[in-house]
């Protein structure tokens, strides 16, 4: 996780943030949705983040081993005490 955490915060402070900070390409696109200045590049990153994240979500949708996953592993094993020991 601190790995991801790291490069988010790399891909904020190098890609991100000067584009909606000054003029650039984004700030005739993007810039005039979110606008520009102190804060707007990270908007950004998490409008692109959960845009990626939904649509991993959809993707998963159509492999039959992550849609049944409730229905092919069971609950609980009878018998057994499903891993907890006191």
């Amino acid at each position: 996780m601190g790995a991801v955490a790291g490069a988010s915060q790399g891909l904020h402070t190098v890609i991100l943030l000067p584009p909606l900070g000054g003029v650039r390409s984004l700030v005739s696109s993007v810039g005039k949705v979110l606008g520009v200045g102190p804060g707007r590049g990270i908007g950004l990153q998490i409008i692109v983040l959960g845009i990626l994240t939904a649509e991993a979500s959809v993707l998963a949708l159509f492999v039959p081993r992550i849609r049944r996953v409730e229905l092919d592993l069971p609950d609980a094993i009878p018998g057994t005490d499903g891993g907890q020991s006191s």
